[in-house]
């Protein structure tokens, strides 16, 4: 491990039984009972005091892995290891101990705040796990109420009292307020209109400087991700396709399917438009993922190794780790 590791994922795969549920296969049969692969077979390097994206189509596992990051739900396989040490199979009182380093901030701040707690209840809550001292956890409270922009007039109103950015305002305090060393944001500007988008994510940019945090930032957003990550993922059907650099993988993406991603970005300029990238079909059903390369039924320019071998990670300069046979020359 080197001493800027944080957080290390070898090989996660989370897999989730079916059972009763019926899906559609791609020869357009009905099946019941099956395995859905949520996530399968993940490694990504998390740094301390960085920001690692991760973007994707809807489906595609990010959620659940950001939830298997945070132990809230234990891989099928694989292993985290977190400043050194595996976490995976930690009791639940071991587990208990290091959670504060882990704080997650939902998508949805009208439904992630309980509506029957007043704002200073719901910040001090996590605090509760790690100081006793209730003068101590009211100190804290006021002060993180006021970093993130709030008036510590307004800490005995209810949720229903604060607009949309000052409820992801809260949430956020919430978040900051155990100190962690990772947070994972997911989709969290999404439910807000566009000139709060902003304001939140300029502040998550001041907090982590002053708080020297680290991010994993999940989005199916591109052009957000590119404003708040050093690294970006991509994800698609379970697996990380590529991986690199943000300003690298997004000036030069190996992949077809980042390439897609990419172009689909909304440009001011008509003239900076490139052509589009086209994604053909629909995402297959993570019931029954395709054999060899699981975006080759989409791919334009898929032969017949990408139907039959999965691709090995192949690095680039930077850092940059595609997982393709035939990576884009850009």
């Amino acid at each position: 491990m080197s001493n800027s590791e944080l957080l290390r994922l070898e090989n996660i795969v989370r897999y989730f039984s079916a059972k009763g549920a019926m899906f559609y296969s791609e020869s357009g049969v009905l099946e019941t009972g099956s395995t859905i692969h949520a996530v399968d077979g993940v490694d990504l390097n998390i740094d301390r005091n960085s920001s690692l994206g991760i973007v994707g189509e809807s489906g595609c596992g990010k959620t659940t892995l950001a939830r298997t990051i945070l132990m809230l739900i234990k891989p099928t396989s694989g292993k985290l290891y977190f400043e050194g040490r595996e976490i995976t199979n930690l009791s639940y009182g071991e587990l208990a101990k290091i959670r504060p380093n882990f704080q997650m901030i939902f998508q949805d701040p009208f439904s992630s705040l309980d509506p029957r707690m007043r704002a200073k209840a719901i910040i001090a809550e996590p605090l509760s796990v790690v100081i006793k001292d209730r003068e101590k956890i009211g100190e804290r409270v006021r002060e993180v109420f006021e970093q993130v922009g709030l008036s510590v007039d307004q800490l005995n109103r209810f949720p229903n009292e604060f607009s949309g950015g000052q409820r992801q305002r809260i949430a956020i305090a919430r978040a900051l307020a155990t100190k962690p060393k990772l947070v994972i944001l997911d989709e969290p500007t999404s439910a807000l209109d566009a000139s709060t988008q902003a304001q939140i994510l300029n502040l998550l940019l001041d907090i982590q400087e002053e708080y020297e945090v680290s991010y994993v930032f999940i989005s199916h957003n591109v052009s957000v991700v590119r404003h708040m990550s050093d690294r970006i993922a991509v994800m698609y059907l379970g697996k990380i396709v590529e991986e690199g650099p943000v300003d690298e993988l997004l000036r030069r993406p190996k992949h077809p399917y980042t390439a897609a991603l990419i172009s689909s970005i909304p440009k001011p300029n008509p003239k900076a438009r490139g052509a589009m990238v086209e994604i053909r079909g629909e995402t297959p059903s993570p019931v029954n993922p395709p054999s060899g390369c699981r975006y080759h039924p989409r791919c334009p320019f898929a032969t017949e190794l990408c139907s039959q071998t999965e691709p090995p990670p192949q690095e680039f300069e930077n850092h940059h780790i595609v997982a393709c046979h035939y990576p884009l020359n850009r």
